[in-house]
């Protein structure tokens, strides 16, 4: 797009060096114009100046600023990252911390003279959705999407894909709701941290059934990473304690203590399903430490041979969190796929 970059680089531990890794992504990519540099964990002022010098120098990138570790904050993290900011005390009080100190230690003038160099966009953005996408607006498909403490690894930008081919999302929590949402077509049960709620969801008996149900009618139903491990047979934690799922897809879900997956990935159906044609490729990333054992070779999705969940009728469970807009027409194909449950169940209600 032909947009000015900011780097920002590890400093901690460097120093002429870091002119050579500036240096290095200048020249990696020509393509992208890197306007300019922060370097992160500088350890002091001298340590500021002598980085300075040898990245403008010797990297031909102006440094707009060093921030210095040592701050008295600290970002609390875990096995899949940072505490999500509603669990970790303090949030609001940190994010303050850090914008003072970014505030004395960039030259934010600076910063916005080089935004305002950035070359005009054009004036008609490309589609998301290309012309073959079909619009299913007028069918307002409820797709009941999970979020709570044990899921809440969601793209926002994937949740309005959705909305824009028609589908409204309601929230449901399957640590605390008994069923769900009124008028649903189809699920989703995103990533997150179901691993650190399994007793709780698994005394949530009726959320379970209620998944076992619908997933008996052939209701669709998408399960990525932490869904993919709720809709297992159990769930063994990381001290060793079993707890009992839903059963929907084969395998349980074993927590390890490393992580055994990471980066993105492009993964293809193996079979027709609800996000299209045999051979549809999503694009996403896998990020988990979690194993599944005893899950056969019923995966819908492969990604360069390997085999990343399993499928059960219209149940389809994956490591993969999937961006659609890889794909938007994957996105139509689910939204019509809730459209059409509903629709038969509709007139099963009428018939009975």
């Amino acid at each position: 797009m032909g947009l000015p970059v900011l780097l920002v680089a590890d400093a901690r531990g460097l120093a002429r060096s870091a002119a050579a890794l500036v240096k290095g992504f200048v020249e990696f990519d020509p393509d992208v114009h890197i306007a300019g540099v922060v370097l992160n964990r500088v350890g002091s002022e001298r340590h500021a100046r002598l980085l300075k010098e040898a990245v403008e120098q010797g990297a031909g990138v102006e440094v707009l600023g060093c921030v210095r570790r040592g701050g008295g904050w600290e970002m609390p993290g875990r096995h899949l990252g940072l505490v999500p900011a509603w669990e970790a005390a303090g949030a609001r009080e940190t994010i303050k911390a850090i914008a003072s100190q970014v505030r004395d230690e960039l030259n934010l003038d600076r910063l916005m003279e080089l935004a305002h160099c950035a070359r005009e966009l054009p004036e008609q953005a490309p589609e998301i959705f290309p012309d073959g996408a079909r619009d299913y607006t007028k069918k307002n498909t409820v797709i009941a999407v999970a979020r709570d403490d044990a899921f809440c690894f969601y793209y926002q930008d994937n949740l309005d894909l959705l909305e824009a081919q028609g589908a409204r999302i309601v929230e449901f929590s399957p640590l605390k709701d008994r069923g769900l949402p009124e008028g649903t077509g189809a699920v989703w049960l995103g990533g997150g941290y179901p691993e650190l709620h399994a007793r709780a969801l698994a005394a949530n008996g009726a959320m379970l059934e209620a998944l076992r149900a619908a997933a008996a009618r052939n209701m669709p139903i998408f399960a990525e990473c932490g869904g993919y491990m709720y809709l297992a047979e159990a769930i063994v934690d990381s001290e060793g304690a079993c707890y009992p799922m839903a059963g929907i897809l084969p395998g349980t879900a074993v927590m390890g203590s490393r992580l055994a997956a990471l980066g993105y990935c492009t993964a293809r159906l193996r079979d027709a399903g609800f996000f299209g044609p045999a051979g549809t490729e999503l694009g996403g990333h896998v990020f988990h430490w979690c194993r599944m054992e005893g899950a056969g070779n019923s995966a819908a999705l492969e990604s360069d041979g390997t085999l990343l969940g399993a499928v059960r009728n219209q149940v389809l469970g994956s490591w993969l969190h999937v961006h659609f807009a890889s794909n938007p027409l994957a996105a139509a194909h689910f939204v019509e796929a809730g459209g059409m449950f509903f629709s038969v169940q509709k007139k099963t209600w009428k018939q009975t």
